[in-house]
């Protein structure tokens, strides 16, 4: 284990994932078995400062201790994730992990996507991205979907009709993602309720409804 990465470990809460930050050694907490069957290491390339701190960072990911592809159905994820984390030391409304992810989807089609990770911690956020993608079963939808979760984006639509099919057609996919993935429906939820809100907004805007 090399000394100069940090171990990010994760444990599964009521219906969430929660990030645990261990340090420089896995052997820091003993023997715990929690991280041999996944679990994070964190190595830091560079940091600068431009209105807040900036690191860009490399996140290995570990299955039973060995970096190989993740599958998760059809889809293979690259173990090694970059990320540039940015935050404010006076404040956590905009700390942030733009990630870049790649890989090989169902129909075999090799990807590299960026996307955002909002708030501290990484790791629960990146299980959440790559089941999210690979359930979708489309990089491109997949990374619509996880903006409109995130709360900061609409989802893309020409028409109020095709906004409420979008929207329920995420519903749906969501319920079917929690029954397999539990652990998922805290951040579900939440997003979900961001995505109705946006939605109740359009809608109100329609000149028939005035």
């Amino acid at each position: 284990m090399a000394n100069d990465k940090r171990i990010i470990g994760i444990e599964t809460t009521f219906g969430a994932l929660r990030e645990i930050k261990v340090g420089g050694s896995i052997l820091k907490c003993g023997d715990n078995v929690r991280f041999e069957k996944f679990h994070g290491e964190k190595e830091t390339l560079s940091c600068w400062q431009d209105y807040g701190q900036y690191n860009e960072d490399r996140i290995h990911l570990l299955q039973n201790g060995d970096e190989t592809p993740i599958k998760i159905g059809q889809w293979e994820f690259w173990p090694v994730v970059k990320d540039i984390h940015y935050w404010q030391v006076s404040t956590e409304a905009n700390n942030h992990h733009r990630v870049t992810l790649s890989g090989r989807d169902g129909n075999g089609k090799l990807f590299e996507e960026t996307f955002v990770i909002y708030g501290e911690e990484l790791l629960p956020g990146l299980v959440y991205a790559m089941i999210l993608f690979s359930v979708t079963n489309d990089i491109t939808l997949g990374v619509e979907y996880w903006k409109a979760l995130s709360g900061k984006f609409s989802l893309k639509y020409a028409s109020d009709g095709e906004h409420l099919d979008k929207v329920i057609a995420l519903k749906k996919l969501s319920e079917n993602i929690v029954k397999e993935h539990p652990y998922m429906e805290l951040f579900l939820q939440k997003g979900m309720k961001e995505v109705v809100e946006r939605l109740k907004e359009s809608i109100s805007k329609l000149e028939i409804l005035k």
